[in-house]
């Protein structure tokens, strides 16, 4: 009788043991989750932004990873490029590179575009595989979204009324990142997305 209690006793204090580990591994894994939040810091200041039709506001991060380089590439659709730079200094000779990555500002039909449509093209174009999903985000009416070995893409796609002289107008829109993998290292990837997702989460339309 007195070794089936021992026993009983031992049992217990294992399992107290093991789910006090487990909820110290949870509470460690939730602290360093915090941690990494904490890291991000957002700029108190909006970034203000002419778009086609409409003004429109964001907040990027503090230090940013991006540089406004104020280049059409010459696409009229296009509004606004952010290249990846360190701090947002002016990159030299960044119209050389054969491949640009960067947060692009621009009209577009994606969010009218089918979703057969939209996956051929991105195949196309990028040699990805596409996610395309309807959102209730805001402003946002869909996402896009696809990777591959070399190339990572992500687009928030929406619609606005634009101001033309007094006449209204719809107007189709995208905010869209592109990242060419093998000029970035793995921490400045993420880095890169998520000063994204600031953008994306602050976006306003004035």
């Amino acid at each position: 009788m007195k070794k089936k209690i021992l026993f009983s006793l031992i049992t217990i204090v294992l399992l107290l043991g093991l789910t006090t580990g487990c909820n110290n591994s949870e509470k460690s894994k939730n602290k360093n989750e915090k941690e990494e939040i904490k890291d991000v810091n957002i700029a108190k200041e909006y970034t203000e932004l002419e778009l086609l039709g409409r003004m429109a506001k964001f907040k990027l991060q503090n230090p940013t990873n991006y540089w406004n380089c104020e280049d059409d590439f010459g696409a009229g659709e296009i509004d606004a490029v952010y290249i990846p730079s360190k701090n947002g200094v002016e990159v030299p000779n960044y119209y050389e590179k054969e491949n640009i990555s960067g947060v692009i500002f621009q009209t577009s039909d994606d969010v009218l575009t089918s979703e057969s449509n939209l996956k051929s093209t991105y195949q196309r174009w990028y040699g990805i595989d596409i996610e395309v999903n309807s959102i209730e985000k805001g402003i946002y009416k869909r996402h896009i979204k696809g990777e591959s070995s070399n190339v990572y893409y992500e687009a928030y796609c929406f619609d606005y009324e634009g101001d033309f002289d007094g006449e209204k107008s719809d107007v189709y829109y995208k905010i869209e990142l592109i990242i060419y993998k093998n000029d970035y290292t793995k921490d400045e990837i993420n880095k890169l997305i998520s000063e994204y997702n600031t953008i994306i989460d602050s976006f306003k339309l004035k």
